[in-house]
């Protein structure tokens, strides 16, 4: 991290590294170590020089989830052979193929084009559709949406494409989101 301006970088095994969720990870320089000691630690979860300890005299604070982590080996190892511009590029494609149909269903997007995500897209219900009809119908047929949070959890959906999601599931998707809508 010498050649960034970041000072502590968090992650997480799942999301687009496409591991499965159990497994986060911290990355800061030895020299911040100093500062982050006067943290104290409020749990066991958050005690990050706890775990830094534990790690330098080959121990551990609890016995990790060792599934999660072997999962996340082989999803870095993924992520190294298609290479994050690919990844990048495939999500992107995905989200644009995605918005794409939900425009000829006639659903309106949430975020205005140039400030979307490529991996996570707004969008507004129908008239007379609630999420949990929504939600219970897609469910039913192996999917799973998102609600909206806060103030638009009654008016939004999110729809997700991280993933290795081949282009036969999206156009499954998109035709049971086209009988429901």
């Amino acid at each position: 991290m010498d050649f960034t301006s970041v000072d502590l970088a968090v992650g997480t095994a799942n999301k687009c590294l496409q591991g499965v969720p159990g497994v986060s990870f911290v990355l800061f320089r030895k020299k911040d170590l100093v500062r982050l000691i006067k943290i104290p630690a409020r749990t066991l979860y958050f005690n990050l020089t706890g775990y830094h300890k534990a790690q330098e005299t080959g121990g551990l604070l609890f016995t990790p989830a060792i599934p999660a982590h072997y999962a996340l080996d082989v999803a870095l190892d993924e992520l190294i052979e298609e290479t994050v511009a690919g990844r990048i590029k495939r999500y992107g494609d995905a989200a644009n193929f995605l918005r794409d149909e939900f425009k000829n269903l006639g659903l309106e997007l949430l975020i205005p084009e140039g400030w979307r995500s490529n991996c996570l897209t707004g969008l507004k219900l129908p008239k007379g559709l609630s999420y949990e009809k929504l939600h219970a119908k897609l469910k039913s047929n192996g999917f799973v949406i998102y609600a909206g949070q806060g103030n638009l959890s009654e008016s939004i959906f999110r729809i997700a494409n991280m993933g290795d999601i081949k282009q036969e599931e999206f156009q499954r998707f998109l035709k049971v989101l086209k009988e429901v809508c």
